[in-house]
C-alpha cells in the first residue's frame, strides 16, 4: 500500500510539475487515463488532499491552488536549488514516464542500483523520530553478519549505492553502512539526540566520495586535458573547483579536499586524460597504481593469451 500511495505521489507531482496549472477536473480526468489506475477509477478531492498533504510534508512540494488557473507548485523556483529535491523531481519525471509509457520500458537503459532500497523509508523515518536502529549489517570481508545499534544521521547517494551515516555503540565516531549489506533493519524505542553541531553537507565536505578518513585536507592541483576538461566543466570533480592556466587542450584544475583512496581510484579512471601535479602523495598514490596495473599484465604478457 506504500508503495501505491508513493507511485501516486509521483504521478500528481510529475503532472503538476508538467501542466504548470491545472484544475481539479483536468487532474481528475488525467488520473483516469493513468496506467497507474489500474481499475481507472477517479480521484477524490479527500484523497487529493490527503496526497498534497502527505507530499508538503514529505518531499517539501507545496501544491496550492490559484482561483483563476487551478494547482500549482508554488515553490518550483526554490526547488531547482535544493540538489536533494532537484535530483528527486528529475527522478519523479523520469520514473513517471516510463510508467505513463509502458511500450518504450524495452528501450529505455538505466544502472541498476543495488539491493538495500527497501530500507530507505524505515530509515528515514528512524531519522525523523530520532530513534535508534538495529541492524544485521555483513561487510564484505566478514564471514557473518554484524548486529549492530545505530544513530542514523544521513544518507548519501553515491556511484549508484545508498549509504546511511551512523554512530553505533562500539565506535566513537560515526561511520558509513551500506544499505546493500544490511540484511535486516528494525526500528528500537531507544532514541537519540542528533548533535546540535551536526551538517551533513558540512560533514562530506572535504571529501571525494565515501571514505572518510583522518586524512588532512590539502590543495589538489590536477592537469586535464581534452576531451575530459570539457566534463568537469559540465559536471565537476568536487565543489568548489577552480580552473586555471588555460591552453588549447588543457587547464589546470583545483580543488581544497582530503587526497583519499577513492579520489585516487576515481582518477585512474581517466588514465592519460588527468595527471596529478599535487599533492606528492597523491601523485605517487596513482603512480603506483599505474604501476601495478602494468606488473599485473606485464606477467602475461608473452603468456599466449588469458589465463586458464
Amino acid at each position: 500500500m506504500a508503495s501505491n500511495f508513493f507511485s501516486r505521489y509521483m504521478w500528481l507531482i510529475d503532472t503538476i510539475q508538467r501542466r504548470g496549472y491545472i484544475t481539479f477536473d483536468e487532474l481528475n480526468k488525467d488520473w483516469r487515463r493513468s496506467s497507474i489506475n489500474v481499475d481507472g477509477s477517479p480521484l477524490s478531492q479527500r484523497t487529493f488532499f490527503n496526497h498534497k498533504q502527505a507530499i508538503l510534508d514529505q518531499f517539501g512540494i507545496d501544491i496550492r491552488y490559484d482561483k483563476a488557473r487551478g494547482y500549482h507548485i508554488s515553490n518550483k523556483d526554490d526547488l531547482g536549488s535544493d540538489g536533494l529535491r532537484n535530483w528527486m523531481l528529475t527522478s519523479i519525471a523520469a520514473n513517471s514516464t516510463v510508467q505513463e509509457s509502458a511500450g518504450m520500458k524495452s528501450r529505455i537503459i538505466v544502472e541498476e542500483i543495488p539491493e538495500g532500497l527497501q530500507y530507505l523509508t524505515s530509515i528515514i523515518e528512524a531519522m525523523k523520530d530520532s530513534r535508534v536502529l538495529s541492524i544485521s549489517y555483513q561487510p564484505y570481508e566478514a564471514p557473518e553478519p554484524q548486529i549492530l545499534d545505530i544513530e542514523p544521521y544521513c544518507l548519501k547517494l553515491f556511484h549508484q549505492r545508498w549509504y546511511v551515516l551512523g554512530k553505533g555503540s562500539r565506535s566513537p565516531k560515526p561511520r558509513l553502512f551500506s544499505l546493500d549489506r544490511i540484511r535486516e533493519l528494525a526500528p528500537t524505542r531507544k532514541k537519540f539526540h542528533l548533535p546540535k553541531t551536526f551538517n551533513a553537507e558540512a560533514f562530506f565536505a572535504d571529501y571525494f566520495g565515501v571514505v572518510v578518513d583522518d586524512t588532512a585536507v590539502t590543495t589538489i592541483r590536477l592537469k586535464v586535458w581534452d576531451p575530459h576538461r570539457r566534463y568537469l566543466r559540465a559536471l565537476p570533480l568536487h565543489n568548489p573547483q577552480k580552473e586555471y592556466d588555460e591552453h588549447d587542450t588543457w587547464s589546470v584544475f583545483e580543488y581544497r579536499m582530503a587526497p583519499t583512496w577513492d579520489l585516487a581510484m576515481e582518477l585512474m579512471k581517466y588514465h592519460d586524460m588527468i595527471e596529478v601535479l599535487e599533492p606528492e602523495d597523491l601523485r605517487n598514490a596513482v603512480i603506483d597504481q599505474a604501476y601495478c596495473i602494468l606488473d599485473l599484465y606485464g606477467e602475461h604478457e608473452h603468456g599466449g593469451g588469458f589465463k586458464e
